[in-house]
C-alpha cells in the first residue's frame, strides 16, 4: 500500500512510502489485544521496516480491538509498518 509523501513517515521528499498492512483476527487469550502490540513490536524491530520510535508512535501503527465477551470468538487487528525499501517483483 502506497502513502502520500505528504505524510509525517515519508522519506525523502516526493519520494512514496510503501507499507505492509497486515488485517486479522486474534483469539480471546490471557494477554489480551497485548499480544498483538507485542507481534507488531517485534515486526518493527526488524530489518524490513522503517518503524523508527515504535513504541512512541504505535498508535500509529497498530490498532486492536479489546474485550472481554464471551460471546465473540475472535477480535479484529491493523498492523501498517513502512518499509525500508519498496518491494521488488519480478517476472
Amino acid at each position: 500500500q502506497e502513502q502520500s509523501s505528504s505524510s509525517s513517515k515519508s522519506g525523502a521528499a516526493g519520494q512514496p512510502v510503501y507499507e505492509l498492512q497486515l488485517q486479522g483476527l486474534y483469539r480471546k487469550n490471557e494477554e489480551g489485544e497485548q499480544i498483538v502490540y507485542r507481534y507488531a513490536g517485534a515486526l518493527a524491530k526488524s530489518g524490513w521496516f522503517a518503524a523508527d520510535k515504535f513504541e512512541e508512535k504505535r498508535a500509529e501503527y497498530v490498532s486492536a480491538e479489546s474485550g472481554v465477551e464471551e460471546d465473540r470468538y475472535a477480535y479484529k487487528f491493523n498492523i501498517k509498518l513502512p518499509l525500508q525499501q519498496p518491494m521488488q517483483f519480478q517476472n
